[in-house]
């Protein structure tokens, strides 16, 4: 029997929001029983006071995304990278989707252990990469990307999951820069709207989860926000096309059919944007 393994109280408390809504696949349930996530359960007590719905913000996401990766396989994308990974099951569930393509997990810590996790998990993970780098470091990331076998001619999905507003701007643009100087990328950026973005009466609630976060974590959280027109913005600029947005009330509109908890394109607070790049020249 595999012994669990205990994980940050940051990591736990996201996976517990989550509550195995999305990541169904087998490998995906065996994975998640190797985690211990005691260590979040108090996180989360005191975040859901903030505001009881949490975790359909975390459902939401994480469905689109889902999706989106679906469809850009479709279209002919045979990798992914996964930036900012952390112990999340994604890998395992679009692996469990499309046997042949290529995931890459990039993060800073854990890396290691996860591989031996999903080592375990799998039957075979030939197909998934567990990388350790800094994100702060594009060009590091992107070669060590490259060492581990990803082919940067060949179309990619690149994934921003719950990392953007830990990023500055000009990193997380770098990294996409980057990754797409030789072919024509599908992006999913996931992101936090600045506060004036939002209905004013739910303003506070992203503030105070993650002043909560924060008084859990040994460094200070330096939190970045931006709208979807300063996603418009940046991929004009790239010569990137095919923008879509996805609002909280959208996404709870297409996975629920009702708008029960976001009526509004303002009543949310996390966004996400899909795109395409186009080669650009370093």
């Amino acid at each position: 029997m595999t012994p669990s393994v205990q994980l940050s109280d940051t990591s736990a408390f996201v996976i517990l929001l989550m509550s195995d809504g999305i990541h169904v696949s087998k490998n995906s349930q065996r994975y998640m029983d190797m985690l211990d996530l005691s260590c979040g359960i108090d996180l989360l007590k005191d975040c859901t006071r903030v505001w009881p719905h949490l975790g359909e913000i975390v459902l939401n996401r994480k469905s689109t995304i889902l999706q989106e990766v679906k469809f850009m396989m479709q279209d002919g994308a045979e990798q992914v990278i996964i930036f900012g990974s952390g112990m999340d099951a994604l890998s395992l569930e679009i692996t469990s989707l499309n046997n042949t393509v290529q995931v890459y997990e990039v993060d800073a810590h854990h890396m290691k252990h996860k591989q031996q996790l999903l080592n375990k998990a799998m039957q075979s993970t030939h197909n998934i990469t567990c990388i350790t780098a800094d994100l702060n470091q594009p060009s590091r990331v992107i070669s060590k990307i490259a060492d581990a076998g990803w082919d940067k001619n060949r179309q990619s999905v690149l994934i921003f999951e719950g990392i953007s507003y830990y990023l500055k701007s000009e990193t997380l643009w770098e990294i996409i820069r980057q990754s797409s100087s030789c072919a024509a990328n599908h992006v999913i950026v996931e992101y936090m709207v600045p506060s004036d973005m939002i209905d004013a009466e739910r303003a506070h609630i992203p503030d105070d989860v993650f002043g909560i976060i924060q008084n859990s974590l040994p460094d200070n959280l330096r939190i970045n926000r931006f709208g979807y027109d300063t996603i418009v913005q940046n991929v004009r600029i790239m010569g990137g096309s095919d923008i879509r947005r996805h609002t909280m009330s959208s996404i709870e509109k297409r996975r629920t059919g009702t708008n029960r908890i976001f009526p509004t394109e303002s009543s949310g607070w996390i966004e996400v944007a899909c795109f395409k790049t186009a080669p650009v020249e370093l």
